[in-house]
């Protein structure tokens, strides 16, 4: 006799959101608390939001524009631009966001009765206009800090944001579709080898998921 039972399928999961039965023992959801090893607490609901969509993928850009954000699935988005994760007291998005100079957006949806969205995150970094039509044989990597500073040689890493841009038709271009987008946090590393961040220094780079500070 099957006592219970997932069907047809289990639901798409979201990182760090259990899924299961809520304490009346009758109905599924998804919980934003995991209790692994105890009975599933009272506060489970039975959807996740939809996470945000962006007008504007990460890229590299020269002038200014707008951004937009929405959202399909209902509720209201909370964004920062200040690289912290966005909470319910976050800004609350109203209407497109100006972009004028190199500015990392993160974004998450909150809707009543439902598990907020993952979060979202988009760079967007401002070049001179002198790079326009600069090209490689070679692939091209941006990290950009947002203006942090120094980059700092022992842990913990700085937060920054890379790109990397690999050629097509032999040629790589600044102003290509990203082959890799993603947060990472770097240091100087070596011994011998170590140099100041305004001489080239050797990095370490460690790619972060878009939902923590760190990883």
């Amino acid at each position: 006799t099957v006592v219970d039972q997932y069907s047809p399928s289990f639901p798409a999961q979201s990182a760090d959101v259990s899924y299961g039965i809520l304490a009346d023992r009758i109905t599924r959801g998804f919980f934003a608390t995991p209790t692994p090893g105890t009975t599933n607490g009272t506060d489970g609901c039975s959807s996740v939001a939809e996470p945000p969509m962006f007008s504007v993928n990460s890229s590299v850009f020269t002038n200014a524009f707008s951004l937009s954000i929405s959202n399909v699935g209902g509720g209201w988005i909370c964004y920062t631009t200040n690289g912290t994760l966005p909470t319910e007291i976050s800004t609350q998005y109203v209407s497109a966001i100006t972009i004028s100079t190199s500015t990392l957006v993160r974004a998450r949806v909150y809707a009543a009765g439902k598990i907020p969205s993952t979060t979202e995150s988009r760079a967007y970094i401002m070049l001179g206009a002198d790079l326009m039509n600069f090209s490689s044989d070679l692939p091209l990597v941006i990290i950009e800090n947002f203006g942090a500073g120094a980059i700092p040689e022992p842990d913990p890493k700085q937060a920054a944001y890379m790109v990397i841009f690999e050629p097509k038709g032999g040629r790589s271009s600044l102003w290509a579709v990203p082959d890799l987008a993603t947060r990472v946090g770097v240091r100087r590393r070596g011994e011998s080898s170590i140099r100041p961040t305004d001489q080239k220094p050797n990095l370490a780079v460690q790619a972060y998921s878009d939902g923590a500070d760190d990883d």
